[in-house]
């Protein structure tokens, strides 16, 4: 059983679920949830699900049951080694909850091993010795975890089931948005027949309390050898641009639509307009937002809450009445719904948890390049790669003598597709 606990983010929480529900479907678990707690309300508010048959009392809390964070304390800490936290013949019942993501995360950590840290440590030297501004394409996924990210995207997809209350904010958001997106014109379609139509990229530029809480924060991207891209608007247009490129999308210039998501619509519209306008002459972009207030006839929440559309604030969020919190839910999923339905290409950043639950909903094969299939990746983070615990596993940072070793050895492996280009003999 998964308890959810009041006071996080609404993909805070529902991805430490798919983390603990992966691993506990692998070992033959069934999985249950507890969500009387959860400060987004009810999981049958926002996903088709029915009442739930069973729930626990304050009765039933009390009886005592095997809890992760428990057992593995107990005995050493050498415990969360083992998958025997989990096994069946130990136990039949095993509680957890939002408490417990960090000696899950340390138990995920010992089970994928030395060789992921790695990859990712001589990815983080590679980039830091470029300088680079945004993390490369072919970094979003590390094939060495891609059987946790598989297994979490599959129970997240389960869960992903969107009732009618989000179902018919999702169709008022696309008959918001179609008229504002640009196909080529019919004079450019006479002369350039072979040009696409248009193509959807999709930005999820995170504002709110997420820039104070970056700074002190594990989640900043630092270590992975890229700084962190809020307030730096240049980045997702430039990756916008690079995605399209490396896509070959064939376009007429003003047929790529940049979809903006945001917890502050205005302030992330005005960041990027001020941006392309500084190099309108490379840079044409069809620049779409929703418009505000287009969900009141559905019972929106926007009219007693605008403070809330003004930069994401969980504090603020969580004082507001639940009705209206529910609401507020809703249009989120909403916008990540249309977002996943439609399309082409995503651009976010992994250090928000909204991007990583995208991933996830989209599937690896969308996020990893498998250059065998000759496949490109059509979603990516701009500074940091998914990483399959709560917390990053922070890479060690190696001498240019052992980076340059690691990075030899690894390049043997095409599982890796590390990129080496990079000549290591001037530093080593």
């Amino acid at each position: 059983m998964f308890r959810f606990l009041y006071g996080s983010g609404f993909f805070s929480e529902v991805l430490i679920f798919t983390r603990f529900a992966s691993k506990a479907r692998s070992l033959g678990y069934t999985v249950l949830y507890d969500d009387q707690a959860w400060n987004y309300g009810n999981v049958k508010d926002y996903f088709d699900y029915e009442n739930p048959k069973c729930a626990s009392s304050p009765a039933l809390l009390n009886i005592k049951r095997d809890n992760f964070c428990t057992k593995a304390h107990d005995g050493n800490s050498s415990d969360t080694n083992s998958p025997e936290i989990f096994s069946l013949s130990k136990s039949d019942h095993v509680v957890v909850d939002r408490n417990c993501f960090a000696e899950f995360d340390r138990f995920l950590k010992n089970e994928i091993g030395p060789e992921y840290e790695k990859l990712e440590s001589t990815w983080a030297f590679l980039n830091q010795r470029k300088e680079l501004l945004t993390l490369p394409f072919n970094q979003n996924l590390n094939h060495k975890i891609k059987h946790y990210f598989d297994g979490q995207s599959k129970v997240l997809k389960t869960l992903w089931r969107p009732n009618q209350h989000v179902l018919n904010m999702t169709a008022t958001l696309d008959k918001d948005l179609r008229p504002k997106l640009k196909t080529k014109s019919s004079f450019i379609s006479r002369f350039l027949p072979n040009l696409k139509e248009s193509k959807i990229l999709s930005v999820h530029y995170r504002l709110g309390d997420k820039i104070i809480e970056i700074k002190p924060n594990e989640m900043s991207s630092e270590p992975f050898g890229i700084p962190n891209a809020f307030n730096k608007s240049g980045r997702y247009i430039r990756k916008a641009v690079a995605m399209a490129s490396r896509n070959r999308w064939n376009l007429s210039p003003e047929s790529l639509n940049l979809v903006t998501i945001s917890d502050d619509i205005p302030e992330a519209i005005r960041q990027i307009k001020e941006y392309q306008n500084s190099f309108d002459d490379q840079l044409s972009l069809n620049i779409v937002a929703p418009t505000p207030n287009i969900y009141s006839n559905l019972g929106g929440a926007e009219s007693r809450n605008t403070n809330l559309f003004h930069g994401h604030s969980q504090g603020s969020y969580d004082h507001v009445p639940m009705e209206d919190r529910i609401k507020l839910g809703r249009i989120f999923l909403a916008e990540i719904e249309w977002v996943r339905r439609y399309s082409d290409g995503v651009i976010c950043s992994a250090t928000s948890n909204v991007c990583s639950g995208l991933m996830l909903l989209l599937g690896s094969d969308r996020v990893i390049d498998d250059p065998a299939n000759n496949r490109i990746s059509t979603i990516a983070s701009v500074d940091m790669r998914w990483v399959p615990t709560a917390l990053p596993i922070i890479p060690k940072m190696f001498s240019p003598i052992e980076a340059t070793k690691i990075a030899q050895e690894l390049s043997m492996d095409p599982q890796n597709f590390i990129d080496l280009s990079y000549d290591f003999r001037k530093e080593s």
